[in-house]
């Protein structure tokens, strides 16, 4: 099969102007609403755990996904989020708030410790058994209140990521288009 030089532009000028299914301000704000979620969780167990006297504390969804691989799963792939958001971003080429760099490469950097807490975690609770594992500042911090304080700070930083960067305003520009 052939295509000339004409077939070739049309086709490129068609996808330059189409929209893609998954923008980045979607791609952004899904990672948002998860995290959001996983917040609320933490929440439930601060409230369980250390207001309610309720031990073990498993938050909302209970002691099936209270456990260290849900952790280090979900937190590596919310760790995935945020790259190919970041990665998304900076393949649309557009003039963004530097305010909202500095949101979101604080978000990555937390999250990055969060990761490397939770496979400290994995270690640990692969070779010994323990669950939870203290992970490394879990060793001399309250685990329910380390996981809420990281867990607030990167929700808070991801969400001024997405104002910072006016994903805010995509989303609610793509929400009228329909």
């Amino acid at each position: 099969m052939t295509t000339n030089a004409g077939e070739l532009l049309r086709s490129d000028a068609l996808r330059s102007t189409s929209t893609p299914v998954w923008s980045t301000a979607r791609i952004f704000l899904l990672a948002l609403v998860l995290q959001l979620f996983h917040l609320l969780e933490h929440v439930v167990q601060v409230a369980q755990g250390k207001f309610l006297g309720i031990k073990p504390a498993h938050g909302i969804l209970g002691s099936f996904f209270d456990l260290e691989w849900v952790h280090f799963i979900y937190n590596w792939g919310l760790y995935a989020f945020l790259i190919v958001a970041t990665v998304a971003v900076l393949r649309e080429r557009r003039v963004r708030p530097p305010v909202g760099w500095l949101f979101l490469g604080a978000a990555l950097a937390v999250q990055s410790y969060h990761v490397l807490e939770h496979t400290v975690k994995i270690i640990q609770h692969v070779s010994s058994g323990i669950d939870p594992a203290p992970g490394i500042l879990g060793q001399i911090y309250d685990l329910i209140w380390l996981h809420f304080d990281i867990n607030v700070v990167v929700t808070v930083l991801m969400i001024g990521a997405f104002f910072g960067l006016a994903l805010n305003r995509e989303v609610r520009w793509s929400l009228r288009r329909g």
